[in-house]
């Protein structure tokens, strides 16, 4: 259901933001929910407080999406750290905030 959700052929809102609650959380099946374009994992068993707050962290720091060839959801980093070295890596696009707005993943410093 949620590759569905984020592809482009269908009527949803790819954007939206998608909280998996789950029992399994094996890392096998975590990996799997990441890749399929989950924004928040959350395991079982869970209070009120915890959905709370991950909701108000979704709300006051939202993920930048990414869209791949192969992926199209919320960026999986935590941390906005840049490669060691030449960026190698000739074009990928952060859609900032979800709405469009393109960068550059790594945009190039002032010389």
């Amino acid at each position: 259901m949620i590759k569905q959700i984020r592809e482009k052929k269908r009527d949803f809102d790819r954007y939206i933001p998608i909280v998996m609650v789950s029992a399994f959380t094996e890392l096998t099946q975590v990996c799997m929910a990441r890749d399929a374009g989950v924004t928040e994992f959350l395991a079982k068993p869970i209070s009120a407080t915890t959905i709370y707050r991950r909701i108000c962290s979704m709300v006051e720091n939202p993920r930048d999406f990414i869209e791949t060839s192969s992926f199209f959801g919320p960026n999986r980093r935590r941390r906005s750290i840049g490669p060691v070295g030449d960026e190698r890596r000739k074009e990928m696009t952060h859609l900032a905030g979800g709405r469009g707005d393109q960068r550059q993943a790594f945009p190039e410093k002032d010389k």
